[in-house]
């Protein structure tokens, strides 16, 4: 099944499921040309009305816990459940006996018109759904200013200096997934 929609000027963003998201991650790190970063995100569920959400140190923006799914040594590749978990403790400092890893959701490209380098911005999204224990609340690293459950309903109030617009309409959609 795939959804595509362009969410705004020069912004698109397509989801998709995926039968094998691990060999389709594999088949693409496998081509160091490939302009496509691949990317592990978390939606994650604290309780049934809450999200957790986590704010860049860099730019102040609320976004999911997500990252890099990494070549490992020998060139193997990190697994998508691995590198959510990486993610999910870098970003909110909870281990894998705070959240339960429930279910892969939905893979998206999101592609934007602004140059980065010598090409476009392009990145895979590979979103797996958790479900939080405890609150992590408190949380700080150097990426991260601050982790926090958000009630869902709170979401649509979050204005364009908290979080990119397009990135609420995904997690919006993600969330209409979930359901």
């Amino acid at each position: 099944m795939m959804h595509t929609g362009k969410l705004k000027e020069g912004v698109a963003v397509m989801l998709r499921w995926y039968l094998r998201p691990n060999a389709v991650i594999r088949a693409a790190l496998a081509n160091p040309q490939t302009s496509m970063r691949q990317v592990a995100a978390a939606l994650l569920f604290f309780g049934p009305k809450k999200i957790i959400l986590v704010q860049s140190a860099e730019h102040g923006r609320w976004g999911l816990p997500k990252g890099g799914i990494e070549r490992r040594i020998n060139n193997r590749v990190e697994s998508l459940g691995r590198a959510v978990r990486r993610e999910v403790r870098e970003e909110t400092g909870l281990t894998s006996g705070d959240w339960n890893l429930r279910e892969y959701i939905c893979s998206f490209d999101c592609a934007t018109s602004k140059p980065r380098g010598f090409g476009l911005w392009s990145k895979e999204f590979h979103v797996i759904k958790g479900l939080v224990l405890r609150d992590p609340v408190g949380f700080q690293s150097s990426e991260i200013s601050e982790v926090r459950a958000i009630s869902l309903d709170r979401l649509s109030e979050l204005s364009e200096l908290e979080m990119r617009p397009e990135r609420r309409l995904v997690i919006m959609k993600m969330l209409s997934l979930c359901t």
